[in-house]
């Protein structure tokens, strides 16, 4: 495990040693402080950072290098997120500690590596969780070997009414619920919302009735599929 930089000096010797071990820029430090930190960074065989105060384009994706004060902003942070998930080793600590910037990042990262700088804390937090199940796209983080979702503290699972909000949202959050909290009114809630969450139901609890409501939702999203574009 990585050492925690904690002093000036450790940045700079980390940074030196390689680029891509200089992560965050705070707010608080002047720009004389953020230009050491930089050059330090261009000497590093990672080239993160070319030169000070500005950030590479290998970083961020973006065509010109970037002034350190710009990642102040937090419309421009999630504008780099968007368009480099690398830019996330740029954002400044406080971000992370932002409920809306971090649901933001999640929507448009798609990427567990953004899931890893949320303040711990917010993954106890119902609403939090809730919002991120809002914005969760399941095409988008299906392949993701860790998602949002397995991030959530485990007591959220095992809340009966955190699993019957959650799968109201999205209906395949039935998989991510703790085996002895799916309850045949979770599993009827989560196919009410997506009829391909049968799957996760447990042979044990299925019913005939769940089978058939399974199979005419997806009889009904065919047909909305199929006639959603005539006029």
């Amino acid at each position: 495990m990585r050492k925690k930089i904690t002093t000036m000096e450790e940045a700079l010797a980390s940074a030196k040693e390689d680029g891509y071990n200089l992560r965050i820029i705070t707010e608080d430090e002047d720009e004389d402080t953020a230009a050491k930190m930089t050059e330090g960074a261009a000497i590093g065989p990672g080239k993160a950072i070319r030169k000070s105060p500005a950030v590479s384009t290998e970083m961020t994706g973006f065509p010109y290098d970037v002034p350190v004060e710009k990642w102040k902003d937090r419309d421009f942070c999630l504008d780099a997120i968007d368009r480099d998930v690398k830019s996330i080793h740029s954002i400044p600590r406080h971000f992370w500690h932002d409920k809306f910037f971090c649901i933001q990042a999640i929507r448009i990262s798609r990427s567990e590596k953004t899931l890893r700088y949320i303040d711990h804390s917010f993954w106890r937090d119902r609403e939090f969780c809730l919002d991120v199940i809002r914005v969760c796209d399941p095409t988008d983080i299906g392949y993701l070997e860790d998602t949002p979702m397995d991030y959530f503290h485990n007591s959220l699972w095992r809340d009966v009414d955190f699993c019957l909000a959650a799968v109201r949202l999205k209906g395949d959050m039935l998989q991510y619920v703790c085996r002895e909290k799916i309850t045949p009114q979770v599993c009827e809630a989560a196919i009410a919302q997506d009829p391909y969450a049968l799957e996760h139901v447990p042979p044990k609890i299925r019913t005939e009735k769940m089978i058939l409501d399974a199979i005419r939702g997806r009889g009904r999203a065919r047909r909305d599929e199929h006639t959603k574009d005539l006029p």
